[in-house]
């Protein structure tokens, strides 16, 4: 009986980091739509609707330069509970 509610919870858990997956997918292609840059699944962090990028100043820098129009498309993408780029 208790393996089977660990089977359960392993599944939910699954999904849960599949769908994190698709979002920072999506991520990325917006971001490369806008600024031309290609970034790594590895370099963004979602943490309280801010996506933090942990990339070098000057990649930084070139997505912050292109900050509010990242920010409209993913709105319209439908990822409303992303509000900042840090």
């Amino acid at each position: 009986m208790q393996l089977s509610n660990i089977a359960q919870f392993l599944e939910i858990y699954k999904k849960k980091l599949a769908l994190e997956d698709d979002k920072r997918g999506s991520l990325i292609k917006i971001i490369s739509e806008e600024t031309g840059i290609i970034l790594s699944e590895k370099v963004i962090v979602i943490t309280k609707g801010v996506i933090v990028l942990k990339v070098a100043h000057v990649v930084k820098n070139e997505v912050f330069l292109h900050k509010l129009p990242i920010l409209k498309k993913i709105k319209e993408s439908g990822q409303t509970n992303i509000h900042d780029i840090q």
